[in-house]
């Protein structure tokens, strides 16, 4: 994103008739502009995270189609699990978006005998009578146990760092708070 707007902001001054040498200032104070590069950085998280959590969306309602055996049903929510963990290792808003889905399909589960009450129905319906071979807390409990497993795996070079390594878990959540 920054890359694209030095060369843009230049191009800006150009058409606004400053002369090359302001232009080129311009430039070059957007670029050593630490708002501008900080907001650029958070951006280019934006698209991994988002795509991350599309595909754990889908593969979450795959494995809750009532066709689905509990072998295929279990193997989505670990894949469902997968790409949550990897949308939170992008961005952690995306791990609590992700629990938010589990917790209001949880309560929907818990706290309706009619499928189509209206409360949620369009949004949570389909997840009512999901994984009818399984108790309600299992579903969330399989797909957090692969999404917190992928979630480490994301940063599981940090174990391997010879300078600011981490060694045990609290020197992990310390590089976590420092990372975002």
């Amino acid at each position: 994103l920054m890359s694209c707007c030095v060369p843009a902001i230049f191009g800006v001054c150009r058409l606004l008739s400053l002369a090359r040498p302001a232009s080129i200032l311009a430039a070059v104070l957007l670029m050593l502009d630490q708002t501008s590069l900080v907001l650029a950085r958070t951006a280019m998280l934006d698209p991994h995270s988002i795509g991350w959590f599309m595909l754990f969306l889908v593969t979450l309602a795959w494995s809750a189609q009532q066709k689905r055996s509990l072998g295929w049903a279990i193997a989505g929510l670990a894949l469902a699990g997968v790409f949550m963990g990897f949308a939170a290792a992008a961005k952690w808003m995306s791990g609590i978006n992700a629990v938010l889905v589990w917790v209001g399909i949880t309560v929907w589960r818990l706290t309706t005998d009619d499928r189509y009450s209206h409360f949620g129905e369009r949004i949570y319906a389909p997840f009512k009578y999901a994984w009818p071979r399984m108790p309600t807390f299992l579903a969330p409990a399989i797909c957090g146990f692969f999404g917190l497993i992928a979630y480490l795996g994301a940063f599981w070079p940090v174990f391997f760092l010879k300078e600011g390594g981490v060694h045990d878990l609290a020197g992990f959540f310390k590089v976590q708070l420092t990372i975002y």
